[in-house]
């Protein structure tokens, strides 16, 4: 039966992947400098993916050769006497005199990655164990780990940040499913988690998608919330949506003290009456305006203007169209001032680190910062990367391990004349490496 016949959803069908042990460097690392290793597997194929998986981490001081069955008998093994074998011992030529083995590959990361995310298993205890399973594996992509753990940390300072926040806070994607909801918002759903979530079932349709925000409260659970939608845009598309719930009582008291402070819009698109068609279209218009994406709206009036009007016009229109009858919410300046101290705390961690590289590299006196187009920031990322250089007998090799060596294809006569980077091994090394190049 093929797999088209067996198979209605190819959504939910992750690629295994596999990555050595961490401990199998050890073993790897003992094969003295020069040495002709065969890699032998259960078949040719995995046996060239577990070479290319020890070259682009790194290993470069012996020879791997990936072990082919069908060529046994042509005599071209005969000289090897050393062979590697993740727990394949018995596939192994009899002739070989020291046989090495790593033990079974691990399930990759990224295949535990996705495998987490499709079973929506983004829970503390669940990150914990596959930060773990992070530090058993050797990876070449050592800068996914890095982001992701990167990424960990973020979510979970934000989570702390909004779990703080007097008001329920979820995020949906376009069509409304949950993607992230704060306590106050599991509390206000009565929710465990943010699957159990049916925003569309407390909220009617046409409030949930109108384009202005709603005076009236919502009713969730017996009690009432005032209520803020707002879209996140992707370019011009929505990606999702981002929902406010305060407490209809505190909503009342600030919003009538703001009126009185003259902070607010005395009035509404709601409150204006007209029985003209054409006000009713000026004021959709209005309405439009106000909500629409910025860049949209620079496009639209540059073509109507034929070039005259440009962002400036387009800013203005839109600020007039929204203070002239729009309306504000408190929940949006208290999520404007998270959002402020959020990102000056992060600036300024990230000039301590900026400032701890920089007197790391004084202190080095590393000659790489002599080099035109690198400096301190460049060097560091370099000299991290690379580690020691008399690891690596020649410059190709380096340039292998960067991943900027040119590929090769050949097929029968044919060779391939435009040669591009084969792109492996560590990203960053070849990035720094290209910018410094590019602005030497």
């Amino acid at each position: 039966m093929r797999s088209s016949e067996m198979m209605e959803d190819f959504s939910k069908v992750i690629m295994v992947t596999r990555s050595p042990a961490r401990e199998s460097l050890n073993l790897i690392s003992a094969i003295p400098a020069g040495t002709n290793v065969l890699l032998v597997n259960a078949s040719y194929e995995t046996a060239l993916e577990t070479v290319h998986a020890f070259y682009e981490i790194g290993v470069s001081h012996i020879n791997l050769i990936p072990y082919d069955s069908a060529l046994t008998r042509t005599g071209i093994y005969d000289q090897i006497t050393v062979a590697v074998t993740p727990s394949e011992p018995h596939l192994v030529p009899p002739h070989i005199s020291q046989v090495i083995d790593i033990g079974y590959r691990k399930v990759g990361f990224d295949t535990m990655f996705k495998l987490m995310q499709l079973l929506d298993l983004d829970v503390g205890i669940i990150n914990r164990n596959l930060q773990r399973h992070i530090y058993s594996v050797v990876e070449p992509n050592e800068g996914f780990h890095s982001n992701y753990i990167y990424g960990y940390l973020k979510s979970e300072m934000l989570s702390r940040v909004v779990d703080a926040s007097e008001n329920g806070m979820l995020l949906t994607d376009a069509a409304y499913q949950p993607v992230y909801a704060n306590r106050l918002a599991l509390k206000i759903f009565r929710a465990d988690n943010k699957s159990q979530i049916r925003i569309a079932g407390h909220i009617p349709a046409e409030v949930l998608n109108a384009q202005d925000h709603s005076e009236e409260p919502v009713i969730i659970e017996g009690e009432a919330y005032g209520y803020e939608k707002n879209p996140i845009r992707l370019m011009d598309d929505v990606a999702g949506y981002y929902f406010i719930l305060q407490d209809y009582a505190k909503v009342k008291a600030q919003s009538r003290s703001a009126r009185q402070a003259g902070f607010t819009a005395k009035y509404t698109f709601k409150d204006i009456l007209c029985k003209s068609p054409e006000m009713s279209q000026l004021i959709d218009t209005a309405r439009q305006i106000a909500a629409a994406h910025l860049t949209r709206l620079k496009t639209l009036l540059a073509e109507a203007s034929r070039g005259r009007c440009g962002r400036d016009m387009a800013v203005e229109i839109r600020n007039a169209a929204r203070c002239s009858v729009g309306s504000r919410m408190p929940a949006k300046s208290l999520e404007l001032q998270h959002t402020i101290r959020l990102i000056r705390e992060l600036d300024a961690e990230i000039e301590e680190i900026e400032t701890a590289i920089q007197a790391i590299m004084e202190e080095l006196h590393s000659p790489i910062t002599t080099i035109p187009g690198i400096g301190y920031r460049m060097g560091a990322m370099i000299l991290a990367e690379v580690g020691d250089f008399s690891r690596f007998d020649s410059p190709d090799k380096l340039l292998a391990y960067a991943g900027m060596s040119p590929s090769t294809y050949q097929s029968g006569q044919l060779k391939n004349c435009y040669p591009h980077m084969e792109k492996r091994g560590s990203r960053y090394l070849r990035y720094a490496l290209y910018n410094a190049a590019k602005y030497r």
